[in-house]
């Protein structure tokens, strides 16, 4: 796996490194928090107090989403002949 650009390897991940991790706008973030109730929770960081979310259960999260096209979405109309 390679790791976005400006992410590094850091522990503790702030909004636009999830988004750049999962590859998203971070506006896609701020909804993937609020309709995935399996969604990482935050963790307060150590160093300046800010929310944030622990990098490891951000990329356990992004490994088990079921991927695009897996289910939702409006129903295919079946042809009649």
């Amino acid at each position: 796996m390679t790791t976005p650009p400006n992410v590094g390897e850091h522990r503790y991940l702030d909004r636009a490194a999830e988004a750049a991790l999962l590859g998203v706008h971070p506006d896609s973030v701020t909804r993937y928090r609020n309709r995935h109730p399996d969604y990482p929770p935050a963790v307060t960081c150590p160093c300046c107090g800010a929310e944030v979310r622990d990098r490891a259960a951000v990329e356990a999260w992004k490994t088990s989403r079921p991927g695009r096209g897996a289910g939702g979405g409006r129903p295919k109309t079946k042809e009649t002949p």
